[in-house]
């Protein structure tokens, strides 16, 4: 009777790891097809989403913070401006007015004024401050 048992146990055994393996290759797809993944928390808000237009990650109360697309990433502010983006031109940096601050690229790294003027900047040849006018103040090495 002791032998029934353990026969009994062993096949049970052997029978659920076959059956186990079976369910994998039967019931599991190759491939999960989706238009769109979405990551939402605890209220069914929508915190980090993966479409056609990249990988987008959202933020409290805005469409969306950061998102990974063809163009480069992005990061917004609160009220949904572009404020950092990274992609071909370099590192780019903008205000609250959309007008670009900053930039970190080929010709080194240069900070504009609220008019567009670059204000300072640091590249290979130096590093360099001007006034509104656009006449230099300061400059190292100098000329």
């Amino acid at each position: 009777m002791d032998q029934y048992i353990l026969l009994l146990v062993v096949a049970s055994l052997v029978a659920g790891f076959v059956g186990g393996l079976l369910s994998r290759r039967i019931f599991v797809p190759p491939v999960v097809r989706a238009e769109r993944f979405e990551v939402v928390d605890e209220n069914s808000k929508v915190r980090v989403s993966l479409a056609e237009a990249g990988v987008v990650f959202s933020g409290e109360n805005v469409k969306f913070r950061a998102t990974l697309a063809e163009t480069g990433l992005v990061f917004s502010d609160h009220n949904d401006k572009v404020r950092v983006l990274f992609g071909e031109a370099g590192l780019v940096f903008s205000d609250k007015n959309d007008k670009v601050r900053g930039v970190l690229g080929e010709a080194g790294l240069l900070f504009s004024d609220e008019n567009g003027k670059v204000r300072a900047g640091f590249a290979e040849t130096g590093l360099g401050f001007s006034d509104e006018n656009g006449k230099v103040i300061f400059q190292a090495p100098p000329e």
